[in-house]
């Protein structure tokens, strides 16, 4: 069961004063506080420089937060994960509810209310009430249909709050404190009353801070520094309070147990005195590092589970922070039921950290951005200057063309290019070309990761004369492409901190038109000509389904599509040069679109979740300059043109070969 200990009153000002250190220190941190008994769904909160807010990561809706307004922290979920609760932190504060999508709040008059647990069915809420007035409160038993329970405090104290609840709601633990949190007693609470649970040998208070699935055995810590500096941890059965001991240093506190009772994880100070996530099963506890390398995973060095806040069911997957305040999420023996690892193509045992997955789950969706890349480079790279390919009425125009380019905008890291042969008729006045070709790319990403593009296109084009002359005028010019193909995606990432990778292979389909306007030799002289142009482009490109193989955390990626306008203004000029000719192109590039669509992606298995990642914004304006030379080659026409780009959704340079003759 899940659960969060700490004393009743100073909560809101305890956290908010963590938010405000950890802004000062870095813009965003992620605290896992529980996971779902199903290993599906971690909750917890993102801190940020403005508060903060509850979130959860599940493997059907993404990673999001709950929308509970100002700031909040989600600290209990249900075993399916339907059902969370936390505190929303207003004034008063709130208890909040959130079942679904749909959120409810629990509240008494004027007084503080804090949602710490939930049962595993959902049906049962826990946490305390504070009434800053009067400087008391009590534990309460919340349901939907009998509302709130006042659970009291144990006799002779001023307040108490639950903070850990058994699978089916029938017994309620946490801890009772005299005035201003003095004192403090571990209790268990069922339906016959609040019974105190005692201390270990030598120490003088208790907290408890989970609770079995049966509800018959509690664990916590107990001491008697008000600093907490000589806790134990503590597992309770009917038999009495033991102590679970350390790591070798001076104190530890059990954070929360199995729904079977088996696993109890939290924190403890090592021989080096270093805080240090723990788990404890048969009698014995390990470092989080020490029980993945009992399952045969090597932990980095640079990778410290700092705490372990929550287990699931069956205690094969751990949640916690790592030193550097990163949620992660560990897993090692999950091997029956749903936590069957060994049917999860290839993943297995290991700890992630939730930031840096996340990061490398966003690098492989960008294939989407690749894919209408390659749009841009067929369209208005190969087919730039589509007036050229013009023929007499009644002739043929055969071509072949080729462009290879390379990318280095931003942070992206790739080579692409094309093939393309091509044939068109006149007909007079009206000419209609035709190709069939073939593009490739590669971008390289961090963690030795790449996403290959590989596959087929064909281009249809029109050109119709609206006015002018033989060789000048305005000409209409309509295009339309179609690629199909598949996408090869190694997405890396650290699985404890050193190097593993999934990979992948999703089909990848694009379409486009475009429609353009052409001034041929609206400005002209012996040897110069200038031929101003306009045209829009719409695009619109899908990446299907896939689930990868391989590595310790294979995800499961959703079907994406994305479209975009853009528009093109710009001018291509001609200098006869005795028999060749120098070709240039000047064109500025609007997108309408600011950013692309969202993508999903879900970490497989037990402890997995579900991230949506934001669309990466669009560079929505660019220019490209293009300088090349044209002559007579074998009977044809040979042009090798260099295009370049300042910046934006197009290759940083590339080079655009062809030869066409007409007959």
């Amino acid at each position: 069961m899940q659960r969060t200990s700490f004393p009743l009153k100073p909560l809101a000002a305890a956290l908010a004063a963590a938010w405000a250190g950890v802004a000062a220190a870095q813009s965003t941190t992620t605290r896992a506080t529980g996971v779902s008994g199903d290993g599906s769904t971690v909750v917890g909160y993102i801190s940020t420089a403005s508060g903060g807010q509850a979130y959860k990561w599940t493997e059907s809706g993404g990673l999001v937060t709950l929308g509970i307004p100002g700031n909040s922290a989600a600290r209990g979920v249900s075993n399916n994960g339907s059902v969370i609760v936390g505190t929303s932190y207003g004034s008063p504060l709130r208890a909040f509810v959130w079942n679904n999508g749909s959120i409810s709040y629990i509240t008494v008059d004027g007084s503080d209310v804090y949602g710490n647990a939930v049962s595993s069915n959902g049906s049962v809420v826990v946490g305390g009430v504070y009434n800053s007035g009067s400087n008391t409160g009590y534990a309460y038993r919340w349901t939907s249909s009998g509302g709130l329970e006042n659970l009291g405090k144990l006799t002779g104290d001023a307040e108490a709050v639950a903070t850990a609840v058994n699978s089916n709601g029938s017994v309620v633990v946490g801890t009772s404190y005299g005035t201003y949190g003095a004192n403090p007693k571990a209790f268990r609470w069922t339906s016959s009353g609040m019974t105190g649970l005692g201390n270990l040998t030598g120490k003088t208070k208790s907290e408890a801070t989970g609770v079995s699935g049966d509800g018959s055995i509690v664990v916590g810590s107990s001491y008697s520094n008000d600093d907490k500096s000589d806790a134990l941890a503590f597992r309770w059965t009917s038999s009495g309070m033991t102590s679970l001991n350390t790591l070798g240093g001076s104190a530890s506190w059990a954070n929360a147990i199995s729904a079977d009772g088996n696993v109890i994880v939290g924190d403890s100070y090592d021989s080096s005195n270093q805080l240090r996530g723990f788990r404890w099963a048969s009698n014995s506890m390990q470092s989080i590092t020490d029980w993945l390398a009992s399952a045969g995973v090597t932990v980095g060095s640079g990778i410290v589970p700092r705490t372990a806040n929550a287990t699931n069911a069956d205690g094969c997957v751990v949640v916690g922070e790592l030193d550097n305040g990163e949620a992660y999420v560990a897993r090692a023996g999950c091997s029956s039921g749903s936590n069957k690892i060994t049917a999860i193509n290839g993943g297995g045992s290991g700890l992630i950290s939730v930031q840096q997955i996340s990061n490398t789950l966003t690098q492989a969706a960008a294939n989407v951005g690749i894919t209408l890349q390659s749009v841009g480079v067929v369209l208005h790279g190969a087919h730039s200057r589509p007036l050229s390919r013009r023929v007499e009425a009644g002739k043929h125009a055969f071509w072949v063309a080729g462009d290879l380019g390379r990318d280095e905008h931003g942070e992206r890291d790739g080579n692409l290019g094309l093939a393309e042969v091509g044939l068109g008729r006149n007909f007079g006045p009206l000419q209609v070309n035709a190709a069939l070709g073939h593009t490739w790319s590669k971008f390289a990403q961090p963690l030795d990761s790449h996403i290959k593009h590989e596959g087929s296109f064909l281009f249809a084009e029109g050109l119709l004369p609206l006015s002018g002359g033989k060789d000048d005028g305005l000409w209409a010019v309509l295009m339309g492409y179609h690629h199909w193909g598949d996408a090869k995606i190694r997405r890396g990432y650290l699985n404890a901190g050193l190097p593993d990778h999934s990979t992948g292979q999703p089909g990848v389909r694009s379409w486009a038109v475009s429609l353009g306007l052409e001034w041929q030799n609206l400005v002209k002289s012996a040897d110069f000509s200038l031929s101003p142009y306009a045209n829009l482009t719409h695009t619109r490109a899908k990446v299907d389904a896939y689930t990868e193989t391989g590595g310790a955390w294979p995800a499961a990626f959703a079907g994406r599509s994305e479209s975009t306008n853009d528009l093109r203004i710009g001018a291509n000029a001609v200098k006869t040069l005795g028999a060749a000719k120098l070709l240039g192109t000047l064109e500025a590039t609007h997108r309408f679109e600011d950013r692309a669509a969202a993508a999903t992606a879900t970490i497989l298995g037990p402890g997995g979740f579900t991230v949506t990642v934001p669309g990466q914004s669009y560079e929505r304006t660019w220019l490209r300059a293009g300088l090349g030379i044209e002559g007579k080659l074998g009977g044809g026409q040979g042009s090798l043109m260099l295009n370049a780009t300042s910046r934006g959704e197009m290759p940083s340079y590339w080079l655009a070969a062809s030869w066409r003759m007409a007959f």
